[in-house]
């Protein structure tokens, strides 16, 4: 991920660790786990083989934007610290 627009690498690595930020994500984390437990509990079953195809899929899709916006996040820190 490129550095946000106005942003160096010093302005990210401020931002990134300031404690809301690191608060924020860490919510992004519980709701990954959230999901997580709730598909293991069966909560993405629905009435019919279309309603839980897209049950899960909504799930998985929602899991899947969390990973990518921790993982590019990480990658733009680990690039801004390597500056």
């Amino acid at each position: 991920m490129k550095m946000p627009v106005g942003m160096g690498p010093e302005d990210f690595l401020q931002w990134y660790r300031n404690p809301v930020t690191q608060a924020f994500l860490g919510s992004l984390v519980e709701d990954r786990q959230e999901i997580l437990e709730m598909w293991a509990s069966k909560k993405f079953i629905g009435d019919n083989a279309d309603q839980s195809n897209f049950l899960n899929a909504k799930a998985l899709s929602q899991i899947d934007t969390i990973d990518q916006i921790l993982g590019n996040l990480e990658d733009t820190a680990r690039a801004a610290v390597e500056k």
